[in-house]
């Protein structure tokens, strides 16, 4: 999500989709965001919490290697 400036609901849908495919496909998916309000929006419905957001590509990157 590097380049979004603007996040509403039909964002927080698709991600929420992609992720549940990706899950059921025994996949990972990792979150790059740092724009302060689409983490806002994030945070706040809660989907921080089983996609935690990474800074850059290189430490969601990382984040895959770990179990």
């Amino acid at each position: 999500l590097r380049p979004v400036e603007f996040f509403d609901c039909s964002g927080l849908r698709l991600v929420s989709r992609a992720r549940r495919r990706v899950l059921e496909r025994g996949g990972r998916l990792h979150l790059v965001c740092v724009h302060p309000l689409t983490l806002r929006v994030l945070t706040v419905t809660g989907l921080t919490r089983v996609l935690p957001p990474h800074p850059d590509l290189e430490s969601a990157l990382g984040a895959s290697d770990t179990p």
